[in-house]
């Protein structure tokens, strides 16, 4: 059985969720439209907008590009603020982790 998810990750999926909602209600888009555009079906739309942890993460992101929202997904989830750091970063870190 699967852990509750913390109250942190839970709030930040439904933050995401509303900032898909306002995308989509300022394109003037219904729950469908962005259904189809996203090639999701529409219950899974009104699930990413819930902020439901249990969307998976292509439906997100195939939600995102369809609002073209992909950067805003890309920049929260960059290693630093400049990319040529965090390659930078990421290329000093292990292959792997032992114990």
């Amino acid at each position: 059985m699967t852990s509750p998810l913390p109250f942190e990750a839970e709030a930040a999926a439904q933050a995401w969720g509303r900032r898909v909602a306002i995308a989509r209600k300022t394109r003037r888009w219904t729950l469908r439209d962005l259904a189809a555009k996203a090639g999701i079906g529409p219950n899974t739309a009104v699930q990413v907008e819930r902020g439901d942890p249990q969307v998976g993460l292509g439906n997100w992101l195939r939600v995102f590009w369809a609002l073209d929202l992909l950067d805003e997904f890309s920049r929260a989830s960059r290693l630093s603020g400049d990319s040529v750091d965090a390659e930078l970063l990421a290329e000093r870190l292990p292959q792997r982790v032992r114990r």
